[in-house]
């Protein structure tokens, strides 16, 4: 993957605006399979508890989509479902919500919209606040 990114012009420091013309859906392809590739191997890592290596995954997914956000803009919500995944796995329920809202607000696909909302409502309950799963509870229901 990577020696076919670098044939069309895409290095370490590329942007999506130094890409020529001809070479952007073919970019825009190559890219989305790199940012695939990672989510898949930041899955395995997480279901493995190697969360260091979760960590630079999901960092590099967010990377490629600022690097490249005019190629990648369909695809930030799935970036930060998986960033909401970690933070989840991690402990970091706030940041978790804060990453399923975005993709709730971002996203049209209706899976990963009902998804983001399940997840929402495990990371509310896992606050464990007095009022965390007030008002929450009815996301895990209204979609069974």
């Amino acid at each position: 993957m990577s020696e076919h990114l670098a044939a069309i012009g895409v290095g370490p420091t590329t942007v999506d605006t130094d890409l020529h013309h001809l070479n952007v859906w073919e970019g825009r392809i190559c890219l989305a399979l790199r940012l695939l590739l990672l989510e898949c191997r930041a899955q395995l890592n997480m279901l493995q508890s190697n969360y260091a290596a979760a960590r630079q995954d999901v960092a590099a997914n967010v990377a490629l989509v600022m690097r490249f956000p005019a190629l990648l803009n369909q695809l930030r919500p799935y970036v930060h479902f998986q960033a909401g995944q970690y933070a989840h796995c991690v402990g970091a329920y706030q940041l978790a919500l804060a990453h399923f809202s975005r993709v709730r607000d971002g996203s049209s696909e209706q899976l990963l919209v009902v998804s983001a909302q399940a997840y929402s409502a495990l990371s509310w309950l896992a606050l464990g606040t007095a009022d965390a799963g007030k008002g929450n509870t009815h996301l895990l229901a209204s979609h069974a």
